[in-house]
């Protein structure tokens, strides 16, 4: 894995596939907003894009697949001597492939942090085969599909 300006790690994009959970699933065609605040979230998105990304056709844009999640457990946890959450997920393994519409930067109200507006649109359905994929999670603490 390289790393980017931002210092998230990229990825192969022939070969994986970043993955983010949805509480409904993504329909091919439909646009759905996404207001993004989590580390985790902002790095995949940052090892996705190093530019200041406004619009584009969905067609050259940045993709990653989104799968429903049916269940999440957290408990707090050691990470690197830090503290830090540990993720039991539960998700469907066919998901949407999901083209960045537009990205808006912005600071969150009452902390300043940052956080990015994401519109997204739904695209090919995609299946997680257990036979030739396998999940990983980066260091950045998102999943990726690898071989998918």
């Amino acid at each position: 894995k390289n790393k980017n300006e931002t210092g998230a790690s990229s990825f192969d994009a022939t070969t994986e596939l970043p993955l983010f959970t949805l509480k409904r699933p993504l329909i091919k065609g439909k646009r759905r907003n996404l207001n993004l605040f989590e580390p985790r979230w902002l790095k995949m998105i940052d090892s996705m894009t190093n530019e200041d990304y406004t619009s584009s056709s969905s067609a050259s844009s940045p993709q990653f697949g989104c799968v429903r999640c049916t269940n999440k457990f957290y408990s707090a946890a050691s990470v690197d001597g830090l503290e830090g959450r540990y993720a039991d997920i539960i998700f469907e393994r066919k998901g949407a492939l999901a083209s960045i519409v537009e990205l808006k930067e912005g600071k969150r109200p009452t902390s300043g942090d940052r956080k990015i507006g994401v519109t997204i649109e739904g695209g090919d359905e995609f299946t997680i085969d257990d036979e030739s994929t396998s999940i990983s999670v980066t260091k950045d603490g998102y999943m990726i599909a690898n071989k998918w």
